[in-house]
């Protein structure tokens, strides 16, 4: 009979069991570990908030004369954390006492540490925490971290950046903001909405040379923020040989009623969102003899264009209600016709 003991099979049977008994044991001891360090690590905090919670909520509105607690080193991402939200909650708004409160305990300096040394969720939370305290020394690091490939810390700093000098922010990040494809452009729109005066300079001047998908991404900010480039330009990008995304754009930012020879000779455009567009325009900026164009456009193939005529047509100040009713019973499309008919109810029940 032959010795099962030195059966290779049950050998490596026998050693996967012990292995795997093993491993379990070990994960085992690692999740009671980490349960135990996170109670530990909210019972610090707990002690944390209960000092210094009620003393920066203070400093929202106060200065605060007295020494303040010391902070321990273990304590600074909680502090960081708490400080932060505090600044988030003011919505945009800066509070000068809570920045000197963070200067007083060397915030800016251990937000910079964080910023080379700390793991992911820390670096995030010191870029915040920078771009309250305006703090200009760093300024280098945040532009570092704005080019990084992360999108969530480059968008991050770029706000930080903002926070700190808007100026000089519109000077350096410009490039990045027409070429990160990554950045969603109402995000950036939304940052830029409170430092326009800094903004719109740049973004107009650079609508003279930019091209391609930069164009097409700078006319979207331009829009969100309610600019127009120049004149000349605009009357450049309005022509149909341009690509038809451009045309779109620079039509979304037509504000002079100059562009109108321009926006007219569009109104016949193979690509219906454009149509769609001149249609928007006309409604905005139109002209008494751009009624009968906007009635064409009321048969126009596309459901969408059509509408949007309907709309620009009934809207126009000049044109009464019982204007619109004439021209609706004089139609002979259906299409046309079911349309305004559409529209009138809609704004009827408004």
């Amino acid at each position: 009979m032959p010795n099962t003991l030195f059966d290779p099979y049950l050998q490596f049977a026998f050693f996967t069991g012990v292995g795997a008994i093993a491993l379990a044991l070990l994960a085992t001891a690692l999740i009671v570990y980490l349960r135990f360090a996170l109670i530990r690590r909210t019972r610090r905090e707990q002690a944390f908030l209960v000092v210094w919670r009620p003393l920066l909520v203070k400093a929202l509105t106060s200065r605060l004369q007295s020494s303040l607690p010391t902070l321990d080193p273990s304590q600074r991402v909680f502090f960081l954390r708490l400080w932060v939200q505090l600044q988030e909650s003011l919505r945009g708004l800066e509070s000068s006492s809570l920045i000197d409160v963070a200067l007083r305990v060397g915030c800016d300096k251990f937000a910079r540490g964080l910023l080379n040394e700390g793991n992911p969720a820390e670096r995030l939370l010191a870029i915040l925490a920078l771009g309250h305290l305006g703090d200009r020394s760093a300024w280098r690091l945040l532009f570092n971290v704005a080019r990084s490939k992360d999108t969530i810390s480059s968008l991050s700093a770029v706000r930080a950046l903002i926070q700190i000098d808007a100026t000089k922010a519109a000077s350096e990040l410009l490039p990045l903001l027409l070429g990160r494809t990554d950045w969603p452009q109402a995000r950036i729109a939304a940052m830029l909405q409170s430092e326009q005066a800094s903004f719109a300079e740049p973004l107009v001047n650079a609508a003279n040379l930019a091209k391609g998908e930069h164009l097409i991404r700078l006319l979207r900010l331009l829009e969100a923020l309610r600019l127009q480039p120049p004149i000349s330009r605009l009357s450049i990008l309005l022509s149909g040989d341009q690509l038809p995304d451009i045309v779109i754009g620079a039509l979304r930012v037509t504000l002079a009623p100059g562009l109108l020879p321009r926006v007219r000779e569009l109104a016949g455009h193979a690509d219906w969102r454009v149509r769609v567009q001149v249609a928007k325009v006309l409604g905005r900026i139109g002209e008494l003899q751009d009624v009968v164009l906007l009635s064409n456009l009321l048969s126009d193939p596309e459901w969408w264009v059509r509408y949007c005529s309907a709309c620009a047509l009934i809207g126009l100040p000049f044109v009464s209600r019982p204007q619109v009713e004439v021209l609706r019973h004089s139609i002979e499309d259906p299409y046309a016709r079911d349309i305004l008919e559409q529209v009138l109810f809609e704004k009827a029940a408004a």
